[in-house]
């Protein structure tokens, strides 16, 4: 399905790996959002590119020192 509703996925160049020390969580959908109480916008960071704003970051770390940059595999 995701090949189908977003032909890109076969076009877009690779990618090479990347770090991740930081961690954002989002709502999966606008109304979501606002039944919490929050704004109602729409981002793209789910599967349908059609979640709500993002209700948690661990931006606030500096990138050598994120929360996710302590877990060992």
């Amino acid at each position: 399905m995701h090949n189908e509703q977003f032909p890109d996925v076969n076009t877009n160049p690779p990618t090479g790996p990347v770090h991740t020390f930081h961690l954002g969580l989002w709502f999966n959908s606008p109304d979501d959002a606002v039944k919490a109480g929050c704004p109602g916008a729409v981002t793209p960071f789910n599967g349908e590119h059609n979640a709500g704003i993002q209700i948690l970051s661990t931006r606030n770390f500096a990138d050598p020192e994120g929360p996710l940059l302590q877990v060992k595999p």
